[in-house]
């Protein structure tokens, strides 16, 4: 297939680029770096000058880090090389405070050698627990040396049109204001939960606010009281403070408390450094505690979905599309699964002549596909949300109290009232909702009592902290796949167990190549192309034949690496376990797409590959086009080709 290694620069007038990428946060830069691995170029547009240094998401699921790997199996270890260690995400620890009394700890790793079993094996990667502060700039730096990569930093999306062929940008460069204008065949629309390129297209995005919170970042040793118990994250349960105390990174001093706030009353962004201080220390439990108060960020979580993430050519991605709370950790990773979606995509589509049927299907069903994964998430993480407001309720106070104060604080009698006197009055009524939190450290049989009933809801938050199955298991149930009428049954525990299945939707089963010293992966294999063919040694022949006659018709290639146990093979593996792991008998083929989605398979052998590939092609072409979407600006002709030169 073509790809832009040998494109003209970028900066050459009238030659639009092929992909403009609008917000350099995580998402956007992984597309980037996506592209530039495919050898496909990019415009990355950054309103920020630099990276931002607040700690914000610190949980990339293992999905997350095979995408990383995808782009270079180095920065994938590079990554790892500078996250907490397994030992320092043993527990996580329900506290009075970190030097208050214990109530209770749940163990998503370490001491479960099953689970670690099951983590191990599948896949390539494991989850990591690394703030977004210290992942950006070493993302940032990639991003920098990469010739494929143009950034704009300091510049921000002030108009976007279309037409049939290629977006037009209107961009200011935001200290000098001068204007710049640019040309991209397609544009990703990054630029998080605020989206301009969201506004510009005219989208509409619901939003469920969950919880106001503010997140103060500090500094303190803390090992004296951690070492014991070491968490990435404490939960802390107080008359003073309820909230959750955060190691975001493998520093034992870098800490991030967030803690519920009503922003009419008392607002994060208004907090006085004093008044952190309080809270900290009150997490601390030791008032005299020493600690470097770094940044206070105010945080509504919020479930929030755009009402379609693709206009024409301009595709949205990361917060812009959907945004999550911080329960499940589904937020940052869902923004590089959207990443992962629609590189494949845009390589198809830059890379010749691809019939329109095809170009339709592939965008369209970009759109349902992530619409359908972020209410599946969506719904996970209000479910997750349930299940860990048991442990306040357990505890005697109402998770819902604190959102009726919050619904109360804004009525037009508050906001007349002086703003020292509401603080007053809702701290008060604050202070009684939190007052049976005083029973969990009290010395009495109320005590114990009380400390009993959190114990037992503490007891069930293994499923908030371990979403193995929710991760890797996530399957498609539309989009660009050919659905079997019976799909393969889910684990009873769908949301902590995985269930490797080649069942189309699913994500393709991992298994180690046999070669000696060899760190391949069936998923790294499936993610080199936009599409690939997984077939034995034997049936491989036939199989070539049938993807020179594809590529004449539709105009795309299809990888087919030559799999099996001599020297010459790419994937190293005795013919029957790769047909145990893929389902399917020593004759039979699975066709993956780039994101490493099982897009179809045939338990046994085809008796015409050719005919077979046309027709399956035709099934997903039509099953894509016929899912309801955002239109190109200026609709061409169905059967018109599309050529999307780069």
């Amino acid at each position: 297939m073509k790809t832009d290694s040998q494109a003209t620069p970028l900066r050459q007038a009238g030659q639009p680029s092929p992909v403009a990428i609008i917000g350099a946060g995580i998402a956007g830069t992984v597309l980037a770096l996506l592209l530039a691995s495919r050898g496909i170029r990019s415009v990355l547009v950054e309103r920020q000058l630099g990276a931002d240094t607040h700690p914000r998401g610190h949980v990339w699921s293992a999905r997350a880090m095979e995408v990383i790997r995808a782009i270079d199996a180095e920065l994938a270890e590079a990554l790892r090389e500078i996250s907490s260690p397994p030992l320092k995400l043993r527990y996580i620890t329900w506290c009075t405070a970190l030097a208050g009394v214990d109530l209770g700890r749940c163990v998503p790793i370490g001491n479960d050698p099953v689970h670690t079993a099951r983590l191990l094996g599948s896949g390539p990667c494991r989850p990591l627990h690394l703030s977004q502060n210290v992942a950006d700039p070493i993302l940032r730096q990639r991003v920098a040396d990469s010739p494929l990569i143009e950034l704009l930093a300091g510049h921000e999306l002030e108009a976007l049109s279309q037409d049939d062929d290629a977006c037009t940008l209107t961009l200011r460069e935001l200290r000098s204001g001068r204007i710049v204008r640019r040309a991209a065949r397609f544009v990703a629309g990054a630029d998080g939960a605020h989206s301009t390129v969201r506004r510009l297209l005219g989208v509409r995005a619901t939003t469920t606010p969950l919880q106001a919170v503010a997140q103060i970042h500090f500094r303190a040793k803390l090992g004296r009281l951690t070492t014991s118990r070491p968490s990435p994250l404490y939960w802390i349960l107080n008359p003073g403070v309820v909230g959750t105390l955060t190691a975001h990174t493998a520093d034992d001093d870098d800490w991030v408390l967030s803690t519920a706030v009503l922003p009419e009353i008392e607002s994060a962004s208004e907090m006085r450094e004093a008044r952190a201080l309080a809270l900290v220390r009150a997490a601390i439990g030791d008032e005299r505690a020493e600690a470097t108060i770094l940044s206070i960020r105010p945080w509504t979580m919020a479930l929030q979905r755009a009402a379609t993430s693709r206009v024409g050519r301009v595709m949205l991605l990361g917060d812009a599309a959907a945004g999550f709370s911080a329960i499940g950790g589904f937020g940052m990773n869902h923004g590089i699964e959207d990443a992962a979606s629609l590189a494949w995509r845009l390589q198809l589509l830059l890379g010749g002549f691809v019939p329109e049927g095809l170009a339709q299907g592939l965008l369209s069903s970009y759109a349902t596909e992530r619409a359908d994964s972020a209410a599946a998430h969506g719904h996970r993480t209000q479910q997750l949300s349930d299940l860990s407001d048991e442990v306040l309720r357990a505890a005697g106070v109402d998770p819902g109290g604190f959102k009726a104060l919050s619904t109360l604080s804004r009525a037009a009698w508050v906001r007349v009232l002086p703003r020292r006197a509401a603080r007053t009055l809702f701290s008060t009524v604050m202070g009684a909702g939190l007052k049976p939190l005083r029973h969990l450290a009290s010395t009495a049989p109320a005590g114990a009592d009380a400390r009993a009933k959190v114990r037992r809801a503490i007891d069930k938050q293994r499923e908030v902290f371990v979403t193995l199955g929710t991760d890797l298991g996530y399957a498609l149930s539309s989009g660009f796949v050919c659905r079997e009428p019976h799909p393969h049954p889910q684990s009873p525990h769908s949301g902590t167990e995985y269930w490797p299945t080649t069942s189309p939707g699913s994500l393709i089963p991992h298994l180690w190549s046999e070669a000696a010293g060899e760190s391949l992966s069936t998923r790294d294999l499936a993610r080199r192309a936009p599409l690939t063919l997984l077939v034995g040694d034997k049936e491989r022949v036939r199989w070539l034949a049938a993807l020179t006659q594809l590529r004449a018709d539709w105009g795309i290639d299809v990888a087919c690496p030559r799999i099996g146990t001599d020297e010459g093979a790419q994937f190293r593996i005795r013919p029957s376990a790769l047909a145990a792991a893929l389902e399917i008998d020593e004759s039979g083929v699975v066709l993956v797409r780039g994101d490493g989605i099982v897009a179809w398979r045939s338990r046994r052998q085809c008796a015409d590959p050719c005919a077979t590939l046309a027709d399956v092609i035709s099934r997903l072409v039509s099953q894509a086009a016929a899912t309801p979407a955002a239109p190109l600006a200026c609709p061409a002709s169905p059967t018109r080709p599309t050529k999307e030169m780069q």
